[in-house]
């Protein structure tokens, strides 16, 4: 029996372990194991890598990933077989033979191969040659030449070229992306002067209404004067229609000095509300009662 004979039956017995332990955890993962087994034993050694590396990403296993990097170099990918032994050495849990095994194989291979180290923020996965959508920090062994590293997960959009030779390390650093700034709109204030017209408008009429007081006061007077001179004769029917029209013109001129005073106010109090405040809502009204008048505003 040649000894690549009894490698690739020491390797069927292992991965058929492999296989064994981990179907009770996770059954996909064992049927994956077992495909690739089969695959290695008709000597499609690319074919059993692969699967015995979808197999350990279900169910992490540092044996798997072993036996992958084995396979991998035995398929002549030395890029995917340092990959494989580097993880099955930082996972750990391997005996003491294969983690010695693992160290020997991946500083061999590295002599040939360059390393990208990935950095950036944890959020990111990134795709690089072989590795796929990679949680950061990661490090994958490439073959010398040129990769694209390119964000396919996470905030922000790029990629980046490395360019590596042999036996050297690249880094390439993603920065975490910058917060937008959103643009707060301010309302305008309005205008210190207010609504001129409201204001000159307001004053005219309170005005008005101190006109039609002043006036009402005056003809009250008169009014008193000519109901006394009618008492005095009441015969004279010219006295009573003097005593009567003065009254009447007294009430009209309390009205207007009421209605005046009042609309004055509301037009002064309500624009100085809305010069004052850029929102909210203003309100003011007014009447007349047989008592005088009222006001009422809110704002």
């Amino acid at each position: 029996m040649t000894a690549s004979t009894k490698f690739g039956l020491a390797m069927a017995i292992a991965v058929a372990l492999i296989a064994s332990r981990v179907d009770a955890a996770d059954p996909e993962a064992a049927s994956i194991y077992r495909a690739g087994q089969t695959a290695y034993a008709r000597g499609d050694f690319a074919a059993a890598a692969a699967a015995f590396e979808q197999a350990a990403t279900l169910s992490p296993n540092p044996e798997a990933w072993f036996y992958a990097g084995e396979a991998w170099t035995r398929a002549g990918d030395k890029a995917r077989a340092a990959q494989a032994m580097a993880t099955a050495l930082a996972l750990g849990g391997l005996d003491d033979e294969k983690r010695a095994t693992a160290n020997e194989q991946l500083a061999t291979l590295s002599v040939d191969l360059g390393i990208v180290k990935v950095r950036g923020p944890r959020e990111l996965r990134v795709s690089v040659a072989h590795v796929r959508r990679a949680a950061l920090p990661v490090d994958v062994y490439v073959s010398p030449g040129d990769h694209a590293v390119q964000i396919v997960e996470g905030p922000g959009k790029g990629s980046k070229l490395a360019r590596v030779t042999a036996g050297a390390t690249v880094t390439i650093t993603f920065d975490a992306p910058r917060p937008r700034r959103t643009a707060i709109q301010r309302a305008k204030p309005k205008p210190r002067g207010g609504n001129t017209v409201m204001q000159a408008l307001g004053w005219t009429a309170i005005g008005l209404g101190v006109t039609s007081g002043v006036a009402a006061i005056v003809l009250g007077v008169k009014g008193l004067d000519a109901r006394d001179e009618w008492e005095a004769d009441l015969r004279n029917l010219d006295l009573r229609d003097r005593a009567e029209t003065l009254r009447l013109w007294t009430n009209v001129a309390w009205g207007g000095a009421a209605v005046f005073s009042v609309t004055g106010v509301v037009l002064v109090v309500v624009e100085a509300t809305s010069r004052e405040t850029d929102s909210g809502s203003s309100a003011a009204a007014f009447g007349i009662g047989p008592f005088g008048g009222w006001l009422s505003a809110s704002w």
